[in-house]
């Protein structure tokens, strides 16, 4: 099976900010890149970045998904598995926050 690219023009980002408690690396990254990703692209939310960031006192993690309409974010908020999917993924994680940014002119506008 190949994957083709997915070709959007992105208007919002979801951006996820943590650390992985230690000790659960494996469990987070099997939920990570599997229910988690799975179930944000069933609402078109599309991983574009995950950084790793080291040496800061900011948390490590940095995962960021984009969509064309704010109106996926609100139908995956809206979903009642939302709160379930995302006390999981605290669960795996501390310091945990998250942030919805506008594009404006291909450009992540962060207030």
């Amino acid at each position: 099976m190949q994957f083709q690219p997915i070709r959007i023009s992105p208007q919002y980002a979801l951006i996820f900010t943590y650390d992985i408690r230690p000790g659960l690396e494996q469990r987070y990254n099997q939920f990570a890149s599997g229910e988690f990703v799975m179930t944000m692209q069933q609402y078109k939310l599309y991983r574009q970045y995950e950084w790793h960031i080291l040496g800061s006192d900011e948390p490590q993690w940095q995962v960021e998904f984009i969509t064309e309409k704010l109106s996926h974010i609100r139908d995956l908020f809206d979903d009642p598995q939302w709160p379930i999917l995302e006390e999981r993924l605290r669960r795996y994680t501390r310091n945990y926050a998250r942030r919805l940014v506008r594009f404006h002119q291909n450009i992540k506008i962060m207030r």
